[in-house]
């Protein structure tokens, strides 16, 4: 129910490399990870309703902001 803000979206997508790992990004930020089936099928469950945002499913990002670097200030 798209008027329920708390609400939990869940969508699968279709046709991608098999047993392969995919991240979803919300508006460029990588959000959540899942890999893919035999079958090249992978699921995302997003919560926290619905609103504009810009989805894109692609490969992870590893590195520093991952592992939570945070650079000192006047560096």
């Amino acid at each position: 129910n798209p008027d329920v803000a708390g609400g939990t979206i869940t969508f699968t997508v279709e046709g991608l490399t098999a047993l392969t790992t995919f991240a979803l990004f919300r508006d460029g930020a990588q959000i959540s990870t899942a890999t893919s089936s035999g079958l090249g099928v992978v699921t995302f469950a997003v919560a926290g309703g619905w609103s504009e945002h810009q989805m894109r499913i692609g490969l992870p990002v590893v590195g520093l902001t991952e592992l939570g670097y945070a650079p000192h200030a006047g560096i």
